[in-house]
This record gives C-alpha cells, structure tokens and sequence, in this order.
C-alpha cells in the first residue's frame, strides 16, 4: 500500500474543537466566541470551567487573558494578541477596573443667619447631650427667647431641620454641619458704687471759752474696684486656680482678688462661678466666660 500524503498544516487555519462556542460570561472579562491566542500558556492547562479560571487568573499578576474549551479545558494566558479561530472556544480577555465616579461636591453646611442679641454664635458645632428639655421644632428667635426667660439655660442649638434645643452647658463643642450653636453672653458687670456724700459736720456746740475743735468729719468709703477694666469676653486660663471655684458675681470676685496678694485675674462664666487666677497666661476659648485681668 503506498503512503498516503499529507498536506503541510497551516498556523493560520482555525483550531476545531466542536461546535460555536457557547460561552458564559464572567465579571471583569470581555468575552469573546471562537477565538483564542496560541501558546503564551501561564503553568498548564486543567480542567475548571470559566469561574474558576477566572478568579486563578486574577489571582496571576502577569495573567491578562484565560480560555475555556469546549473539552472544559482551562488555559491561563500572559498575551492577548495574536488570537487565532478556534471553534468551540471561549476567549476571556481581562478588563482594566473602572475607575468609580468622583462623589458629588458637598454641599456648604450654611452659615447661621441669626445672632440674637446677647448671644454669641457659632456655625457648625453643638453640645452633644446637656439639654434641658426635649428638643422641638422652633426658629432661633424663638429658642432665644425660651432660653432668656430660663435661668438654668445658658446656650442652645438650631440645626438644619429648625430643631432647636436649650442647653445648661456651653462646652465641650463638638463638630456638628448644619447646626447653628449660640451661646449666651455674660452678664455685664454693674457699676463701681458712686462715693458716699461726705456727713454733715455737726452743729458747733454753744459758745464757751474755749469751745472744742470740731471732729473732722469721717472719710466716705472708697469705691470698690471695677471688674470691667482688662477683661476678655470668651476666654480663660486654664487651672490656676488659687481655690475652689464658687458662685459669685463679678464684684466679690473682683474684691476677693483685691484682698489676695497671689491673685492676678479672675474669670466668672454664664453659670454665675467665680475662680481666683494666680497667673494669666496661658489663656484659652471658653464660651460664655469672661476674663478680667488685674492693673
């Protein structure tokens, strides 16, 4: 018998494994039938279907491409090009992840539009807890109001939504957008006491021969020192205190600092408590307290 003879192959000419390819698609990949690119084999190909291919493909820093046969035959790629027909395979090129949409700009948290008088305002920011009373729907004015006429009260709260709540501390202030946070202002000291009129000198007794000098008539007190002089509206200094804080307006404060060779300031909050400085620096921010400096 003689040898049959046999055409040369051909590189070019499709590879057939069975029938088009019906191929399942897998996320991050880009599917396509019939198609695969000859050898640039990553290991060697085993049997998995398209899944798992796929997640050992990502799994390979230099795998770029993976295919599945219809045999169920996985092979993992380090090449994309050049592919070739091949019927009855899937050719899975991996995708480049999307880059996720920039989130939309924020809006400004808005700026309080009330500064109620005798209060100072802060935008952003609030007391978390302290409240006096369940919080209610109310404008500024409003929560103003309740809070002058509440002895307890000594700032309060707005927020974007028009809750208002009255609160009994001024601090610690925490971050809060959207939240208006007023505080109210301390109380301004009275006035220094005017000079006692001097007395009235006393009637000269009747003549006598050798009437007495009339006593000079007693000096009229002097006026108690003025505690507005050197003050700071929302600051203070940190311990230093001389003795315990205790409740007293700005003129017993101011007093018992004049009678304290180690007092140098002193500092009274919206709460009514007085605390005795032996120094005035460092100073920090403290809403609703006031800080008066010995001249």
């Amino acid at each position: 018998m003689s040898a049959v003879p046999c055409m040369p192959c051909n590189p070019a000419a499709p590879l057939l494994l069975g029938p088009h390819a019906d191929c399942t698609n897998v996320g991050g990949y880009k599917t396509i039938p019939d198609q695969y690119v000859p050898g640039a084999l990553i290991g060697n190909c085993s049997s998995m279907n398209a899944t798992s291919t796929a997640a050992a493909c990502d799994k390979a820093s230099d795998c770029v491409a993976f295919t599945v046969d219809s045999r169920g035959l996985g092979c993992l790629k380090s090449q994309t090009t050049p592919t070739q027909g091949a019927m009855g395979v899937c050719f899975y090129l991996k995708q480049a992840p999307s880059t996720p949409p920039s989130p939309p700009p924020s809006k400004s948290s808005p700026e309080p539009s009330f500064c109620g008088r005798g209060y100072n305002s802060t935008p952003n920011a609030t007391v978390s807890g302290a409240d006096l009373s369940p919080c209610a729907s109310m404008d500024a004015d409003t929560a103003g109001g309740s809070c002058d006429s509440n002895s307890d009260c000594v700032a309060f709260s707005i927020d974007s939504r028009g809750l208002g709540c009255l609160k009994k501390n001024s601090y610690p202030t925490i971050l809060a957008p959207g939240t208006c946070f007023y505080v109210k202002e301390a109380s301004p000291s009275p006035p220094a006491p005017s000079p006692s009129p001097p007395a009235p000198s006393p009637s000269p007794p009747a003549p006598s021969p050798s009437p007495p000098a009339p006593s000079p008539s007693p000096p009229a007190p002097s006026p108690g020192p003025s505690p507005s002089r050197q003050s700071r509206l929302n600051d203070y200094v940190p311990e230093a205190d001389i003795k315990s804080c205790s409740t007293m307006d700005a003129q017993t404060a101011a007093d018992s600092c004049n009678s304290n060779s180690d007092c140098r300031a002193f500092t009274v909050d919206s709460r009514g408590l007085g605390c005795l400085k032996r120094q005035t620096t460092p100073t920090k921010g403290m809403p609703g307290t006031c800080l008066y400096l010995k001249q």
